[in-house]
């Protein structure tokens, strides 16, 4: 299986996060707007009152994830691109289960979606990922237990980058 290239990883995750929060800045604003009323005039029903601050909501919880998609942002940007010898923020690693090989990228704000760079499939997941927190620290050749529905399966570190 033939190794992602390091720098496409990142560059394709960064894009992916700066795409997300400049969707969520439009979405904020467009909460913003819907909390607003026109003039003097104060939400005099029930229903008005509830548009309002459902829209609030929605607002808050939209800067929180904006918020979190930026910190994600400044983390990727000072982890930097260069190689790791362990599974760690960072690292880029290709997985064993006994039934696939597979590439993950432990990267800030990884969620779990797939990146394909030259050929190659990237699931890109963050630290806290049950399969990250099983090979957590592990070099190349190095195998964990890993729980799943069902039992357990031997995951091994088949390289790390």
């Amino acid at each position: 299986m033939t190794a992602p290239d390091r720098a496409a990883v990142w560059t394709a995750h960064r894009e992916y996060l700066e795409a997300q929060l400049t969707s969520l800045k439009v979405a904020v604003d467009a909460a913003q707007e819907a909390m607003r009323v026109d003039g003097d005039h104060r939400p005099s029903s029930r229903g008005e009152r509830g548009a309002v601050s459902t829209a609030g909501a929605l607002r808050a919880g939209l800067l929180e994830r904006a918020a979190a998609m930026e910190s994600a942002l400044a983390d990727l940007a000072r982890m930097g691109v260069g190689g790791r010898a362990r599974v760690g923020p960072g690292a880029l690693v290709q997985i064993d289960d006994g039934q696939r090989e597979r590439w993950l990228a432990v990267l800030p704000g990884g969620d779990g979606r797939r990146v394909t760079v030259g050929g190659a499939v990237v699931t890109v997941v963050s630290v806290s990922a049950p399969l990250v927190c099983a090979v957590w620290g592990l070099q190349e050749g190095d195998a964990a237990e890993l729980g799943r529905a069902g039992g357990h399966v031997e995951v091994e570190v088949v390289r790390v980058l």
